[in-house]
């Protein structure tokens, strides 16, 4: 009998991004990368996120800030835009070494399609850590009803040795909020 294996490019999209290995860990075992702080505000436990796919770390490892000001949400690292949704809520950053951080800001904003929130890059656009990617409004945000929460996590975290999160303290785009290691 024979085993027919569907076409891979249906299965490229998810399967190949939450199950490829580190670029980095195969080439000498070793890794480092830090993550900054993409808003400023306090930055929590991500436990204190009143979603359970993020409080669970279901998606992986990470923190959340509480937003203290209208502003961008910038790039927490140096790397490529490899997911940048259409509501621009959400995107996906993949580092040198081959780490994906997602930024997901706010909890169900994904159903304001895009209002409050204002596009500065691309998906596929190269950028260093400190970079606009997109802006918001806090205000507006707050006013529709949406916890404005944001999550920063490090997708396939299982697969490094080490995650250390730095919670409980007021974050701008100096504060390192996640150290990523494989040693």
């Amino acid at each position: 009998m024979e085993v027919q294996v569907p076409n891979k490019g249906v299965f490229m999209g998810l399967f190949d991004f939450f199950n490829k290995k580190n670029k980095k860990e195969e080439d000498n075992n070793t890794l480092e990368v830090s993550v900054f702080a993409p808003i400023e505000g306090e930055c929590v436990d991500i436990s204190n996120v009143p979603d359970d796919t993020f409080a669970k770390k279901m998606l992986g490892e990470g923190v959340a800030i509480i937003p203290s000001k209208s502003g961008e949400v910038l790039s927490p690292v140096d790397g490529k835009i490899v997911q940048l949704f259409d509501t621009l809520h959400a995107f996906t950053i993949e580092t040198k070494e081959g780490v994906d951080i997602l930024v997901h800001f706010g909890m169900n904003t994904v159903f304001l399609k895009q209002e409050g929130f204002t596009k500065i890059l691309n998906e596929g656009d190269e950028v260093k850590a400190g970079d606009a990617i997109v802006s918001y409004d806090l205000d507006l945000i707050i006013e529709k009803g949406y916890n404005p929460i944001t999550a920063i996590v490090v997708l396939d975290s299982d697969e490094y040795s080490n995650v250390a999160t730095f919670t409980n303290t007021k974050v701008d785009k100096t504060k390192e909020i996640i150290r990523i290691e494989n040693k």
